[in-house]
Order: C-alpha cells, then sequence, then structure tokens
C-alpha cells in the first residue's frame, strides 16, 4: 500500500477523560489506517471506545479530554491544528453522521434551511445557489421535495436520518463517519439507511469509518473491520475473512453471540464485563472474560501479532488460526 493510497492513519492515540475523581482512559495507543475509498467497520461492545475515536478524528471531544497521538489526514496531523483551521476540515473534508438524528437537528428551524445555513457558513455562494444544492441532496437521499419546509418532529425517524446523511453530504467530504446510525429505527429502515450509506459511498467514492457494536452489520457495510475492546483494537482484519476465521477471542464470542436461523447453533451471550477504564489494567483486557485464558493471559499485556497480513492483540493468534487450541468454529 503506498502512501497515496492512505488517506487517514492513526498512531498511537490515546484519549484520556478527566473527571473529578478519576482519569478514564478511552482509547489507549490505538493505530489504524484508513485507505482511500475504504469502508472501516469500529465493531465493540458500548463503552469501548467505538465513538470516542470517531469524535477524536472530527475533533468534536468535550473540553474534559486530553488526547496524545497523532491522527494523520492527507498526511496533516490535525491533533494539533488550530481550532479555526480544524473547523474548516470538519464539513468540508471529514463530515459525521450522529446515531440519534432528533438531537442533530434544530427543533425551531426547517430542515431545508438548517442545512442551507450549514453550506453559508463555509461557502460564499448566493443562498438561491445552496438552497438548490439541498433540495439535491434530498432528492439523493429518498426525501420528497416538500420536506425541505418540514420541522424535525414532522418527520419520521428514518426521514430524520436522511436529513443528516444529506447534510454531512453538503460539501463533499472525503470521509464520513457514521456512528451507529441505524440506533432506534425499524429494522426495514435500518436496511434501507445501511443500503443508502453504500450507495452514496460508492457514488461519491468517499472512505468511510462505520462504527457499530452489530459485527453482522459491520459485515454487511465494510471493506475491513476493526473491533475494538476496552478502549483497545483488539484485530483488524478483511470482513469477510475476519467473520468467517475470528483470530482473537473477544471476536470469536461476538460471533457467537449472533443470532442465526439455525437452531442447532444456539446463541452464546459474552459473559462477565469490561474491566473498569479508570484503573491501571494488568494483563490481557479480555482475560477476565475469556474461556481459554492462561496465567500469562492476566500477567502480561499480548502483543499485537501479524497473521498472513491480518493483527490479533493476542498471545495465541497463531495456534487460533491453526486451531489448535480447542475453537469451534461455525460453518467449518
Amino acid at each position: 500500500m503506498s502512501e497515496g493510497d492512505v488517506l487517514l492513519e492513526v498512531r498511537d492515540l490515546c484519549v484520556v477523560y478527566e473527571s473529578l475523581d478519576a482519569r478514564i482512559r478511552a482509547v489507549d495507543h490505538v493505530d489504524l489506517t484508513l485507505r482511500r475509498g475504504e469502508t472501516l467497520a469500529l465493531v465493540g461492545e458500548s463503552g469501548c471506545g467505538k465513538s470516542t475515536l470517531g469524535n477524536a478524528i472530527i475533533g468534536i471531544l468535550p473540553a474534559n479530554a486530553e488526547v496524545s497521538g497523532e491522527i494523520l489526514f492527507e498526511g496533516v496531523n490535525i491533533v494539533s491544528l488550530p481550532r479555526k483551521r480544524m473547523r474548516r476540515i470538519r464539513w468540508e473534508k471529514i463530515a459525521m453522521v450522529f446515531q440519534n438524528a432528533q438531537n442533530s437537528l434544530d427543533p425551531t428551524l426547517r430542515v431545508g434551511d438548517q442545512l442551507v445555513e450549514v453550506i453559508l457558513a463555509h461557502r460564499s455562494i448566493p443562498r438561491v445557489e445552496a438552497q438548490r444544492r439541498v433540495k439535491e441532496l434530498f432528492s439523493l437521499v429518498g426525501l420528497p421535495p416538500d420536506y425541505y419546509r418540514s420541522y424535525p418532529h414532522e418527520l419520521s425517524g428514518g426521514s430524520r436520518q436522511r436529513v443528516i446523511i444529506a447534510m454531512a453530504l453538503l460539501l463533499n467530504p472525503q470521509l464520513l463517519i457514521a456512528d451507529e446510525p441505524t440506533t432506534g429505527l425499524d429494522v426495514s429502515v435500518q436496511l434501507q439507511i445501511l443500503n443508502l450509506l453504500k450507495d452514496i459511498k460508492q457514488r461519491f467514492q468517499m472512505s468511510m469509518i462505520f462504527i457499530t457494536h452489530d459485527i453482522a452489520v459491520a459485515n454487511y457495510v465494510s471493506d475491513r473491520m476493526a473491533v475494538m475492546y476496552a478502549g483497545q483494537i483488539v484485530e483488524a482484519a478483511p470482513s469477510q475473512a475476519l467473520l468467517a476465521k475470528p483470530l482473537h477471542p473477544y471476536t470469536i464470542a461476538l460471533t457467537e453471540s449472533l443470532l442465526t436461523l439455525d437452531r442447532r447453533v444456539k446463541k452464546q451471550p459474552i459473559a462477565g464485563f469490561p474491566p473498569d477504564l479508570s484503573k491501571t489494567i494488568t494483563g490481557c483486557r479480555f482475560a477476565e472474560r475469556c474461556r481459554f485464558a492462561v496465567d500469562e493471559c492476566r500477567r502480561e499485556e499480548p502483543p499485537m501479532v501479524d497473521v498472513d497480513g491480518r493483527v490479533s492483540k493476542c498471545f495465541f493468534a497463531e495456534q487460533i488460526s491453526n486451531k489448535v487450541v480447542g475453537y469451534d468454529y461455525r460453518g467449518d
């Protein structure tokens, strides 16, 4: 992979939230690469650091967040950029679709006017041209023209989410971050939104980071997956390969928790809870929930192991790959 293929590179990123009585290390020494035109899914349970990582990339972390490491966007470290310059990158270069569209829209303004104001804040163009752009995008995301004059409360959840997707596309960004964009929507509407995002990504030839707790959804929309657990990436691989043959015990547990139409396969919930990120963690972060952990896992932090171009933060990644530690892969 050449440098020209890389749109985004995250190097040794840490995000710590400072509170009155604790320091919570929400993202802990994360490395990540996103290629141009690629969709990367960030997968993991709630609280694992997925949204914090996405917010760090777009530069919308709260004031109590301490950030170290590098986020290189087109070779520029945007962590150290002045706020004014970062505001230009946001929307113009990197845009985000949030999981709760209702909270992303001003309830007192018509949705069309809200999108027009975003354009005018970044572009010196006539209002009528901005209005035309918004109406074109409404059509693109499947919204009727008269929705332009609607208030957020007058729209369904799926329609509001389409408005937010249109808002993210206003300035033709190169990177779209979608943070749990189908949360709270009906199943049929979820599929419509997922297909819309896939179509838009292809049409605009953007890169996308798709954040989700659902590994099956991640597989549907993405080219590659990075699995997060307790603030760290524990596995990364091409999506289909990762789902077919995971190399980290946490990823295996996620696949075992998937619902299936085969009644012979019993859904296996992940026992226990993630570690407290405000405390020092010794050893593997998944060790206390891993049914295959040994004493070494609890004493030492495992390295990130490369197995045929895939990476897994596990002492036994190669043995798992060779199926010599007793894992039972469904479908084999």
